[in-house]
């Protein structure tokens, strides 16, 4: 019963970390997330987007877990405008904790169909912008 509760425990934390990190990276670098979905994108689909080379350049092991985001503690604008929409990733960290990916689609009137996904570099628990990357998939 313990292992139990200290494992939804662990869940209910992680799950916090994670938005916590994603709006500290949205507020940092400006990234506008409008009518957020729920579902996030899986890390299978994320780290499907880069190679080999790369994932082990920089440490990234894949573990695909089915989670939701708590979009109530992450900061967002709700668009009248349903057509509008962001979806993103949870954080996937690589194994050494030094990198972070977090993928970032998005749709709006004004700036139209955007699929990013960041390579941010752990700077002593400041996460910077290392790279962008344009998906190669329309999702």
């Amino acid at each position: 019963m313990r292992i139990l509760l200290v494992l939804a425990l662990f869940i209910l934390l992680s799950c916090n970390n994670n938005e916590n990190f994603i709006n500290k990276i949205i507020d940092k670098n400006k990234i506008s997330i409008i009518n957020l979905n729920q579902r996030p994108i899986s890390q299978g689909e994320v780290l499907s987007e880069f190679d080999n080379t790369f994932l082990e350049k920089y440490n990234f092991l894949e573990k695909d877990e089915k989670m939701l985001l708590n979009i109530s503690k992450i900061n967002y604008i709700i668009s009248n405008n349903k057509k509008e929409f962001t979806r993103i990733s949870l954080p996937i960290y690589s194994k050494d904790n030094k990198f972070c990916l977090l993928q970032v689609i998005s749709f709006t009137q004004k700036e139209g169909y955007s699929n990013i996904i960041y390579l941010f570099r752990n700077n002593n628990n400041n996460w910077n912008i290392e790279n962008k990357f344009e998906s190669k998939l329309f999702n």
